[in-house]
Parts: C-alpha cells; structure tokens; sequence
C-alpha cells in the first residue's frame, strides 16, 4: 500500500469568490444552521476537487485490477454451492486483467506494475500475498470460504452468505481503490448508450439526473 503525503490544500483560496464568508462572523459558531444552497454547492464542488487531487497521487497495484474482476464473478456465483465450477479460470482472470491494464492507463491511472518479470507472475505473486481470502485450485481463482462444523449438512443460502462475507469485504476494500478511475468514463459510457446521442447537452442532462 502506498501512503503520498501532498501539498496542503487551503479551502479559504478554494472557495474565495464562492461564498460570503462575512455572514458568518455574526453568527455564534456553537448554535446548528442549515447552510445555504450555495455553501453546499460549493461543499459538493469543494469535494470533487479534493478527489480529484487524491486520485492524481494515487497509485494502483495488480491485486486492485484483479480484485475488480474476482468480485464481479463473485456476484454471479450461487452461494447455496450448485454443482458447477466456480470462480474464474487463471487464464481467463489473466487475460482480462491484462485488459484491464491497459484501459487504466489510457484513462490516465498511475500502476505499480513491474516490467521485468512476466505478467502472469506478477499476478501469481499479488494473490499470493492475499492467500487468505483467495485461492487458486485446480486452475479456478475462488474466495475462501469460512470452515462450517465438522460433520454439518449442506448449509443454507444465508449461512453462505455469512461464510464470504469476510473475504468479500477485505477483497472490496481494494476493488474500492481502483473504482475512482472507471466511474467517470463508465458514466459517460452509459449516457451515450442511454440517449443514442453524443450532443452534450442531451449527456449532461443524463449525468445529473443519475
């Protein structure tokens, strides 16, 4: 995990011309008030920049592109256990994170990717430093599930539910770092598919209403 320590960030030079902080001198500091629409916009504005400062000096690792693809064939796996084989093929997961990689570096991602060994096993070496939640066995990438009792029957759609629920969420926790570089193309994406149009007033119209 990368840890960068920036420039500070002064929201007085931020919002200078955005809000009147003169009316709030008057105003005792300890009583609750409800900001106007324009203090909230410039909250909201506000927000967005320091995500996109965060995002400039944020740096993603291979285990975050994998994580991505793991938990979207997550959600497509029955945890009742059908009988079929679950969890994606090595090779499968490979090619697609592969792809992966290249559509974060077009859209402008900074990866910690080494460039001598080859790609598969800097893959292999990422899931092996999170053996705990994931595992490959017989050539399928799967989460860990939670041990039942010894001798317990066949467990129910909930109690399988609660046995990933440990591995879904720390795997979520770096999909989340690699979410910020797809959201605003993948919106963009969905407005042009949703409008048949690339007019960009008929665009913005869809992103503000999603």
């Amino acid at each position: 995990m990368h840890v960068y320590f920036g420039m500070p960030l002064s929201v007085r030079q931020l919002t200078k011309g955005r809000v009147d902080r003169c009316e709030y001198n008057l105003l005792p500091r300890d009583l609750p008030q409800r900001p106007s629409v324009e203090t909230q916009e410039c909250v909201s504005w506000l927000a967005q920049q320091v995500i996109r400062v965060q995002e400039q000096s944020s740096i993603l690792s291979p285990w975050s592109l994998m994580a991505c693809l793991v938990l979207q064939d997550h959600q497509n796996t029955d945890p009742a256990g059908e009988e079929r084989e679950k969890g994606l093929s090595w090779e499968l997961l490979t090619q697609r994170t592969l792809w992966l990689k290249g559509l974060a570096i077009s859209f402008g991602a900074r990866l910690d990717w080494p460039e001598q060994p080859p790609e598969n096993q800097v893959m292999a070496s990422s899931m092996a430093l999170h053996r705990s939640v994931i595992r490959c066995h017989q050539g399928r990438v799967t989460l860990l599930e939670e041990e039942g009792p010894v001798g317990a029957g066949p467990f129910t759609t909930e109690e399988g539910v609660v046995r990933r629920a440990r591995a879904v969420l720390m795997v979520a926790a770096y999909r989340n770092q690699a979410l910020h570089v797809f959201i605003r193309p993948a919106m963009l994406a969905l407005a042009i598919h949703t409008t048949r149009s690339s007019q960009r007033g008929e665009l913005d119209t869809q992103l503000t209403e999603r």
